[in-house]
Formats: structure tokens, C-alpha cells, sequence
């Protein structure tokens, strides 16, 4: 069996810095990103999962769940692309040149927030041409307009649902508004529902 790439269960620009990587915890190596996290047994120097983790992902690991939703039987309708960066997962921005960069300008003895980029210091670029590429954050760099799907009793984010489709025999256990356990060969996960 091939060992399943788990950092893309991670949040690699998130400000919670330990979300960035893999982790080790009492069941094993986990990755999360805020509203999925996967478990695996894995062998490796990982960091320390933070003590705010550690007790839902004991609570979470404790369940057994025998019955559930084969996510080879779920069919996903085709990918539609993100509005903002037409399904490349990356947009390009550029320096604004009405504020060269800063976000704000000083005008006599005050600063103002630059209007023109909303005080970002920079501005979206239609190319690649001297403009730097970053996930694009309204699709956090999927490619893909998150819309929600129902599987059972309760909606989830299609890219996270097409990500347990890539697990080996994935069965998710959906259960109304709240985190849904997933098993599949190699390990154990929860994904958190898509709410309206």
C-alpha cells in the first residue's frame, strides 16, 4: 500500500503555525487544517501536537463506528472552477504603485489606508509577468468554488469530500450538524460539516 501524503490535510499559510505540518499525537501523526484532520500510524520525528488538539482527537480516536456511508458508492458532481482564480488554485498580484507597496500613504502629518488596494499593499494581476503567484484565498488554493454536498443527513465541502474519496475504503459516518468520523485503511479522520 502506498503511504498517503497527509500534508495536504494541512494549512500551510495559516496563522496557527502548528497546522502548518503534520504532528504527532496519542493515536499517531495527524494533519489538520482547521476543519479536517486525518490520523495515521507513522513512524518519524513530527512536532507535538498541542494540548488543544490532543483532547478532541483522544475523544474522536476513542469511537468505534461500524456502519457508515462507503465513499466509493458517493457520487460528486464534476469540478467548477473558482471564480476568482478560473481553476488554477493560484492568483498573481502585483505592488500597488499608488501606495509602492505599503498599504498607506502619509498625507501632512496622517496616514490613510491606500483606497486602491484596500491597504494590502498589493493588487491582483491579470498575468504571471512580474507579479508573484499565492494561493488563491477564496478557494485556499484548490482550484475549485467550494460548494456544499450532502452525503447522508449533512452537507460537507465538495474539495474535502473529493480528498476522502482518494483515501483507501473510506467510509464517512455523518451525523447531522456536527464533525463526522471517517475511516479507511491506514487510519481514521473527522471532517467538520459546510453549514448553510
Amino acid at each position: 500500500m502506498n503511504e498517503i501524503d497527509i500534508t495536504k490535510f494541512c494549512a500551510p499559510d495559516d496563522v496557527r503555525v502548528y497546522l502548518r505540518q503534520p504532528m504527532r499525537s496519542s493515536h499517531g501523526v495527524i494533519a489538520c487544517n482547521g476543519h479536517v484532520l486525518i490520523c495515521v500510524q507513522r513512524e518519524g520525528a513530527f512536532p507535538e501536537a498541542p494540548e488543544s488538539l490532543n483532547k478532541p482527537i483522544e475523544g474522536f480516536g476513542s469511537i468505534v463506528i461500524k456502519d457508515g456511508i462507503r465513499m466509493d458508492d458517493v457520487s460528486l458532481p464534476a469540478i467548477t472552477n473558482c471564480s476568482s482564480c478560473g481553476g488554477r488554485g493560484i492568483v498573481f498580484e502585483t505592488e500597488c504603485e499608488e501606495c509602492d507597496g505599503l498599504g498607506e500613504f502619509k498625507h501632512g502629518q496622517h496616514y490613510y489606508s491606500c483606497k486602491e488596494c484596500e491597504g494590502e499593499g498589493c493588487m491582483e494581476a491579470d498575468t504571471a509577468d512580474g507579479a508573484n503567484a499565492k494561493p488563491c484565498s477564496k478557494c485556499q488554493g484548490r482550484g475549485e468554488h467550494w460548494m456544499r454536498h450532502a452525503v447522508g443527513n449533512t452537507g460537507f465541502a465538495l474539495p474535502y469530500l473529493r480528498m476522502l474519496k482518494e483515501l483507501p475504503n473510506c467510509t464517512l459516518h455523518p451525523d447531522g450538524e456536527i464533525s463526522a468520523k471517517f475511516q479507511f485503511d491506514g487510519g481514521w479522520g473527522v471532517l467538520m460539516p459546510m453549514r448553510g
